[in-house]
């Protein structure tokens, strides 16, 4: 594995390249799920002084979606694909895996892949090899297991890579924030934060109690020569020098065996894994090897294209954000509207407003059959007008009261028919 300084350098150079479109993604989540984001920048410094109302059908509709991908139920299907595997292997796999699945965080980790890539674009999830007694760790003894990645787009980093899938990349860190006094407990050491030099997605917290750490995954190619001497006894060299039993062997016992028995040799690249927990300044966790092939981080898109050479993807979200903050500035307005008086003010002239004032201001109040006012008269004081000069009619709904109401009916008719799609419980399966 590499060293700490150039692991730092590395996780700089990859996260600078990604850094625009996961932005974009880290900001398209928080648009349909955090309150408030939907009036940032321009459209708060425009609407400063004004309504600011969230209608928000993205979550809604995005969110059916999501239990219409949920009653899949989709999973790994395990099958004989080699002529010394068998379908009864297959099977026996495949229970095991589906008890390894749904004993550990599996449908979390799928269901927030799928969320967060059906909102910002960009989710993720990691497979994770666990012991199965952690008190007594025998290697040969493990399982798989799903974990979940939350706020993939803040937090997953790999290495340039050519593949959709990322099974190219050679580097990948996944930071996470945890407490800074279980880990300086557990570790025994003074640590500082991963983000050192780096601040793009502020990672930095409150308060001095937590840290950002990295899990940090790196592809290790190593050459491996075998050594054949017959009667099935075999020494492989490049990660140690051990026997096919896994028992140690010196160089010099090597050398000697080379040199007394015939044997053929076998050269080849094996690719692992390895992994380590780092912080800013410090391995917390030593490098080791995991039984991985490939980084065992797995990226889940929404929209997904390349375009001379780029990657874009983008969610849901991304598609609707114009049409859901033209129909929040739209309420916003009637918002205005309604809050305006629905009555129409008749005009008077001084003259006319000098007697009869007070009996006009309580006329609905005391419910009078009439009201009074003085004729009109021209510059001479020659009456130019006699009888009512205007009619006091009832309060009407205004055309944009009216209009607010039917959009808000509208509105929360829709709104009541989105939300997880779910089926009753004597339905057939699909």
């Amino acid at each position: 594995m590499k060293e700490l300084k150039d692991i730092r350098l590395n996780l700089n150079e990859s996260f600078s390249a990604y850094y625009d479109r996961n932005r974009l993604c880290l900001d398209d989540y928080e648009f349909a799920v955090v309150t408030g984001a939907m009036w940032k920048g321009s459209y708060a410094e425009q609407f400063k002084n004004k309504p600011k109302p969230e209608i928000n059908k993205v979550y809604g509709a995005i969110n059916r979606l999501l239990g219409q991908k949920q009653r899949l139920e989709m999973n790994a299907k395990i099958i004989s694909n080699s002529d010394e595997a068998t379908d009864e292997d297959a099977e026996v796999l495949q229970s095991r895996w589906r008890n390894d699945f749904q004993s550990g965080n599996g449908i979390e980790a799928l269901n927030n892949a799928d969320q967060e890539a059906y909102f910002s674009g960009f989710g993720a999830f990691k497979e994770v090899a666990k012991y199965e007694d952690e008190e007594n760790p025998d290697p040969e003894k493990q399982y798989l297991c799903l974990e979940p990645i939350y706020s993939a787009a803040s937090s997953v980093i790999f290495s340039p890579s050519l593949r959709k899938d990322k099974s190219d990349s050679k580097q990948c860190w996944h930071i996470i924030r945890t407490s800074r006094k279980e880990v300086e407990e557990e570790y025994g050491v003074s640590v500082s934060s991963i983000n050192a030099q780096i601040d793009w997605f502020d990672w930095s917290t409150d308060s001095d109690k937590d840290i950002y750490l990295a899990h940090y995954y790196e592809v290790v190619i190593k050459s491996m020569v075998s050594y054949d001497f017959g009667g099935g006894y075999v020494i492989t060299t490049g990660d140690g020098i051990k026997d096919n039993e896994g028992n140690k062997v010196t160089r010099d016992e090597l050398k000697e065996l080379r040199e007394l028995r015939e044997h053929t040799t076998t050269r080849k690249k094996v690719k692992r894994v390895e992994y380590a927990l780092i912080s800013g300044d410090d391995f917390l966790i030593k490098p080791q090897l995991t039984p991985f092939k490939r980084i065992p981080v797995f990226p889940q898109y929404g929209y997904y294209n390349v375009i001379n050479g780029i990657e874009y993807f983008c969610g849901e979200v991304r598609k609707r954000r114009d049409p859901q903050m033209f129909l929040n500035t739209y309420h916003s307005s009637l918002m205005e509207i309604m809050a305006a008086p629905q009555v129409e003010k008749p005009e008077y002239t001084p003259e006319q407003m000098a007697r009869h004032g007070g009996q006009r201001s309580r006329a609905d109040i005391d419910n009078l059959p009439f009201v009074l006012s003085d004729p009109v008269k021209d510059n001479e004081g020659n009456p130019i007008h006699f009888g009512p000069i205007g009619k006091q009619t009832p309060p009407q709904i205004g055309s944009g009261l009216a209009m607010a109401g039917q959009a808000l009916e509208t509105t929360l008719l829709e709104m009541s028919g989105t939300g997880q799609s779910t089926l009753p419980s004597n339905a057939a399966a699909d």
